[in-house]
């Protein structure tokens, strides 16, 4: 919708917005309900929290924050973006959000964040990086 330009007739206006939405890439973070395996082959075992990537588990640790941000990281080497617009979980407290929010904002000190409550179930954080 950022592309939107009310100059434009629909048409011209949906290629835009078809062409935008190539650059967002979306990241999830969840808990593995089963034993199964990574992208890279590595092992998943229940519990353990991943990171995934379009959908790839690129990420696999046992911390919220953690993955979160080592997705983000991985995300941001691969194709650096200027925009994390991050989603926080039913599961997810304030806190625990405003503690992912600093940490990126640490780590990826030039990347605006648009933090909101989602409120999704079984996905702490869900983000678009664009």
């Amino acid at each position: 919708m950022f592309v939107v330009d009310l100059e434009l007739d629909g048409q011209e206006n949906a290629e835009a917005m078809v062409e935008a939405l190539e650059d967002v890439r979306d990241g999830e973070v969840t808990t593995a309900v089963r034993d199964s395996q990574a992208a890279d082959g590595s092992p998943i075992h229940a519990g353990d929290v991943m990171g995934i990537e379009g959908s790839a588990i690129t990420v696999v640790g046992s911390d919220v924050s953690d993955v979160t941000l080592r997705l983000i990281d991985h995300m941001q080497e691969d194709e650096e973006g200027d925009t994390l617009t991050i989603l926080a979980g039913e599961d997810l407290s304030d806190e625990e959000f405003q503690a992912i929010q600093d940490l990126i904002a640490e780590h990826q000190p030039d990347l605006e964040i648009d933090a909101h409550r989602g409120e999704q179930p079984l996905y702490p954080v869900v983000f678009s990086l664009e």
